[in-house]
């Protein structure tokens, strides 16, 4: 088999000539097992499995409220809460 023979097979086709997304309902089978394969990897091992993907977040979500929301006391939807004594200090 020579060098040539490999580009002129009609199921050989040159990388880069896909149809990106659009050629994802051909290759569904082969996109199922790579995301079953990532997923049995990713939480082997672990105690909740699957409910870490929404446990993970979750956590991160309060832990940033209870810090950034109540310790640092930023108001919701608009910057810092003015104290009182900085708002009569700057209409003097």
């Amino acid at each position: 088999m020579t060098e040539h023979s490999a580009l002129r097979d009609p199921e050989y086709s040159i990388p880069g000539d896909s149809r990106g997304l659009l050629s994802l309902p051909k290759h569904r089978y082969l996109l199922s097992l790579l995301i079953k394969k990532g997923v049995a990897t990713r939480y082997y091992g672990s105690a909740l499995g699957w409910a870490w993907s929404y446990i993970r977040p979750l956590a991160q979500f309060f832990m940033y409220w209870i810090v950034i929301g109540v310790l640092l006391g930023v108001a919701r939807g608009g910057g810092w809460r003015p104290s009182r004594s900085t708002s009569s200090r700057a209409s003097r």
